[in-house]
């Protein structure tokens, strides 16, 4: 059975997840939740902006899941501590991402297709891990992190809490930002 998930954002990046949780099968998207938007507006498809009430009935049995797919590191730092009283973090990762058992992946991180996570690396919660991201073995990588498109991060790498990399980004052994 799919755990009800909700989606905090409503952008680009939004759809992007929202088409990851539905390959990955775990969970059943049940709307978004969006400043700026009006409660029932369309976002995707068939998802609206959820309204206070619908809110209410989904944690009132605590099995309901949330991402936030904001880019913005701060905000989505905010938007999951406040989330985070409520719901519980899901963590939504691509099929066609190849992670290594031996590593770990934070509460509220989200892992998109192509991305490789080699062994004995720790992501943060509430990080994103673009598209063909590479880590080699053994990397640290702080929490609400937004690692964009192709950025590679070499064999004992740090990556600081709340780093933005740019598109194609390397970080070198034992290099820290």
């Amino acid at each position: 059975m799919q755990k009800d998930l909700i989606i905090i954002g409503a952008g680009a990046h939004a759809k992007t997840v929202l088409e990851v949780v539905q390959m990955q099968g775990v969970y059943a998207v049940k709307g978004f939740c969006a400043d700026k938007m009006a409660i029932g507006e369309k976002v995707f498809r068939d998802y609206s902006i959820l309204d206070n009430t619908m809110l209410s009935n989904l944690i009132s049995d605590g099995s309901t899941f949330f991402i936030v797919a904001i880019g913005d590191n701060k905000a989505r730092q905010l938007f999951f501590e406040n989330a985070s009283k409520k719901f519980k973090p899901a963590i939504v990762i691509h099929p066609k991402a190849s992670i290594s058992s031996s590593s770990f992946i934070g509460e509220g991180s989200v892992v998109l297709a192509n991305a490789v996570i080699s062994s004995s690396t720790i992501i943060g919660k509430n990080t994103i891990v673009n598209a063909g991201v590479v880590f080699d073995h053994d990397c640290k990588i702080g929490k609400n992190v937004h690692l964009s498109v192709g950025t590679i991060v070499g064999c004992n790498s740090e990556i600081s809490d709340f780093t933005t990399s740019s598109i194609g980004e390397r970080f070198n052994t034992f290099s820290k930002r």
